[in-house]
């Protein structure tokens, strides 16, 4: 998990840190501006499978009955990651 979290403060961040620039993927259309006119990217949430000794496994087990990280990345609109949480 600290390795996640050294990754996302060294790789995983936005090109335009103050976010003052509207992308163009918004500016352009008219079915997104003005109603998305401060969206900086999308935010979605995975179940990704873990290696874990045995003992420490149980609260990592998910629905399917295999140890998960739940882990939470946003993207913006060239899909490159922008933020990213494991908890």
């Amino acid at each position: 998990m600290d390795v996640a979290c050294h990754m996302a403060m060294d790789i995983i961040k936005p090109q335009d840190s103050d976010f003052r620039d509207i992308p163009e993927e918004i500016l352009t259309d008219s079915r997104y501006m003005p109603h998305f006119k401060v969206c900086i990217g999308a935010i979605d949430g995975t179940h990704i499978p873990v290696s874990i000794s045995p003992e420490d496994q149980l609260p990592y087990i998910g629905r399917k009955g295999i140890p998960t990280q739940n882990v939470m990345a946003g993207c913006d609109f060239n899909m490159k990651f922008i933020f990213a949480v494991a908890g």
